[in-house]
């Protein structure tokens, strides 16, 4: 078994490069994922595949071999710049919506506008819709 640090030492630029190209098109890590001598990397649109970066630069796919068709299955060595650059150009770009769900913008900004539609919905169950309308009972 390689050492951790020598495997860092050896591929550390491949490792950088390839971890910045990913974390372009959108991936980022997984921290509540601990696996040992790899990076678990996740993207916010569903039909990107979860990737591991191998600490030798390698990328894998991450769920189990034996649940994926042969064609899905990703194994790219550390050495393979074009099946590398093959995979980049295959993940689907990200919406502006995804992008921002990544932050802690993005997070603050969904619990706001979930709040808000809450405090709307609990204002009609107990002011009713002419509260917020006054002139609709007119209409009818």
């Amino acid at each position: 078994m390689m050492d951790r640090e020598y495997l860092v030492r050896q591929h550390g630029e491949s490792l950088i490069t390839r971890f910045n190209a990913l974390y372009k098109v959108g991936y980022r890590t997984a921290p509540h994922w601990s696996l040992d001598m790899q990076f678990a990397l996740v993207h916010p649109n569903k039909k990107a595949p979860r990737l591991a970066l191998n600490d030798d630069a390698s990328v894998a796919l991450l769920f189990p071999r034996s649940q994926m068709p042969e064609h899905e299955i990703i194994d790219i060595p550390a050495d393979d710049r074009r099946g590398f650059d093959r995979l980049i150009s295959r993940i689907p770009a990200t919406n502006f919506l995804q992008m921002l769900g990544q932050t802690s913008v993005g997070r603050a900004i969904e619990t706001v506008v979930a709040l808000a539609f809450v405090g709307l919905l609990w204002f009609l169950a107990t002011k009713g819709l002419e509260a917020l309308f006054p002139g609709l009972k007119d209409l009818w």
